[in-house]
């Protein structure tokens, strides 16, 4: 079990390492290929992160389980590493000016989606949590026979 929990660590050591290379080097890299830097460098942090959670899940865990927290880090990832090169890395922005009314448009609706799989991630967690509670509770009252009303009035 102490070996699993290391090698997650590690795992998700590189990756966050990795992630945060790509998110720093891609806006250095415009000035020499262009945005298609921004959007290779998107690609691969989402991609990263995606897989990294895969490797990283329990062996316990359900298909579903793994997916859902896989998605929800790769789409926050993805939004903080965007968020950053369009507050820091623009080059209005450096210059004093506002955004272009695309890069405002793409970074609210971008702000939504992250809102929407969190918020989703969140009510699936805790669904499935009162679902088990539920479970164990009836599992638990068909286990004690007797305890249900069934005592007898004696008198």
């Amino acid at each position: 079990m102490g070996s699993w929990i290391q090698e997650r660590k590690t795992i998700l050591l590189i990756v966050g390492v990795v992630d945060l290379l790509v998110g720093a080097g891609a806006p250095i890299l415009t000035r020499a290929v262009g945005v298609v830097a921004l959007a290779v460098g998107a690609a691969v942090v989402a991609a990263l992160t995606f897989f990294g959670f895969q490797l990283t899940a329990a062996t316990d865990e359900s298909l579903s389980d793994r997916m859902r927290e896989s998605i929800t880090a790769s789409v926050i990832v993805v939004y903080l590493v965007m968020l950053g090169w369009v507050a820091f890395f623009s080059p209005t922005v450096t210059a004093g000016k506002t955004l272009p009314a695309l890069t405002t448009a793409f970074v609210d609706s971008y702000t939504k989606v992250v809102a929407a799989v969190v918020a989703f991630y969140f009510t699936v967690e805790g669904a499935a949590k009162v679902a088990g509670i539920l479970a164990n509770r009836s599992s638990q009252s068909e286990a004690q026979p007797g305890s249900a009303g069934t005592s007898k009035k004696t008198g």
